[in-house]
C-alpha cells in the first residue's frame, strides 16, 4: 500500500492506481473500502479500473 501512495506522491498516477487495485484485489477489501468512502463497490472498481 505504501508503494501505491509513493507512486501517487511522485506523480505516477498510472502505477499508483495499478498498485492500489492489486492491493484491494489481493486483500479482498473492495466492499469495506467502498463503504468507508460512502460509495458503492462497483463505483470504486470503475474508479480504479485500468481502462479509465
Amino acid at each position: 500500500m505504501s508503494e501505491a501512495l509513493g507512486s501517487y506522491l511522485e506523480g505516477d498516477i498510472v502505477v499508483g492506481t495499478a498498485l492500489l487495485r492489486d492491493y484491494l484485489n489481493g486483500t479482498r477489501v473492495f466492499a469495506e473500502v467502498a463503504e468507508a468512502l460512502g460509495m458503492q463497490e462497483a463505483g470504486l472498481r470503475r474508479m480504479i479500473s485500468p481502462s479509465r
